[in-house]
């Protein structure tokens, strides 16, 4: 276990990067959808209206990273607790 943790310290292990090849054709395809209904509302929209859907995808980007962040931390923290529990007994 201590040979993981160093990895993950390091850099090593991407959790995140880390997806089936499902997930990443899901993934994919959704964002071609998101960028192509991007482009269409951009091309509609004036020099101040496309400032505002910059900064509206910069915040849904953030908020995405965070929600994935806090998702990695509470299911590590439950599997730690489940190995506690195994280990106890």
């Amino acid at each position: 276990m201590k040979e993981t943790l160093s990895e993950l310290w390091r850099g090593d292990i991407h959790p995140i990067k880390d997806k089936t090849d499902a997930d990443d054709e899901k993934i994919r395809e959704l964002n071609k959808k998101v960028d192509a209904y991007y482009n269409i509302l951009w091309n509609k929209l004036d020099a101040d209206g496309k400032q505002v859907l910059d900064r509206l995808r910069t915040c849904h980007t953030e908020i995405s990273l965070t929600e994935a962040e806090v998702s990695f931390i509470k299911g590590f923290s439950l599997a730690v607790k489940m190995l506690t529990e195994a280990i106890s007994e």
